[in-house]
């Protein structure tokens, strides 16, 4: 359990920084150049990772690649759905919404092992509803930069993420022939299809600024490692693994204040730290 625990905290600390960067990088690049060139460097970097660590890969079975091809298709969404609302939206009202994918992930572990979801559990996925209702209150407001903290399409789209994260967390703990830097890197190559296939649709893509590029790296690297930390913490136990590395909404609560210089309403603060206790709850009762 202590290992599980320590690797989902590793994850949640790197899925943090990765949050940050990435919308930095997409707020100045836009959302598909961003995904698309960040994705490259996870899979560049994850491989590698793999290689060292583990040599080539095993022989994954059809079911194995059924799930791979899941997992990287609900990245690409989950990826995309949060870059939109964190190019509209502030980042410390958006993450603790997609952070919600720990607790998604962790039901649909339990529902595919025939367990019955408890009633702390439920009452806890209840409070992530309302902490997810009082983030969103005063959301129209503007913040002293002209963004938007928080409008419908904003939110529809951190849920969205939220959701399919939470099937990128559950589809990934299920593959079992492959070791966890080979799922990242499998997985993130997958993802690389539709996205690209979007950006030929838009007419092609707009190379970011060199500026950029130190954004785009870390934004990969940090999702290299914190997948593939997040992979081997669900070898352990999938909610307890999945609602842990979730707590990078702390992180990015705190680096939207300070690095993007936001601010919260006292209404707002209580709904992220509903949020935060509720999936501290969620884990203890998985």
């Amino acid at each position: 359990m202590l290992s599980t625990l320590a690797l989902g905290l590793s994850g949640a600390v790197l899925f943090g920084i990765g949050m940050l960067t990435g919308a930095r990088a997409s707020r100045e690049a836009g959302v598909l150049p961003t995904l698309f060139t960040y994705s490259i460097v996870t899979v560049a970097i994850s491989s590698l990772v793999a290689l060292a660590a583990h040599g080539t890969p095993s022989t994954a079975g059809s079911g194995d690649w059924a799930w791979l091809a899941a997992c990287g298709v609900c990245y690409a969404a989950g990826a995309g759905f949060f870059m939109l609302a964190a190019t509209r939206g502030e980042v410390s009202l958006v993450v603790p919404i997609v952070a919600c994918d720990g607790g998604i992930a962790a039901v649909l572990s339990i529902a595919a092992g025939s367990s019955a979801v408890s009633v702390v559990s439920a009452l806890c996925l209840a409070a992530m509803v309302v902490g997810v209702v009082l983030a969103v209150a005063s959301g129209q407001e503007s913040s002293p930069k002209g963004r938007i903290k928080l409008d419908s399409r904003t939110v529809l789209a951190a849920v969205l993420s939220a959701v399919t994260y939470g099937i990128v967390f559950f589809a990934a703990s299920e593959v079992t022939a492959l070791q966890p830097a080979w799922v990242t890197a499998f997985a993130r190559a997958i993802s690389l299809l539709p996205i690209a296939f979007l950006l030929l649709r838009a007419g092609g893509m707009t190379m970011p600024k060199p500026r950029t590029w130190r954004w785009i790296v870390a934004t990969g690297a940090a999702d290299a490692l914190g997948f593939t930390a997040y992979i081997a913490a669900a070898e352990g136990d999938v909610p307890v693994a999945a609602v842990t590395t979730a707590q990078y909404a702390a992180i990015g609560v705190v680096g939207g204040v300070v690095f993007f210089g936001e601010s919260l309403s006292w209404t707002q603060r209580a709904g992220i730290a509903m949020l935060l206790v509720s999936v501290s709850l969620l884990a203890l009762a998985s």
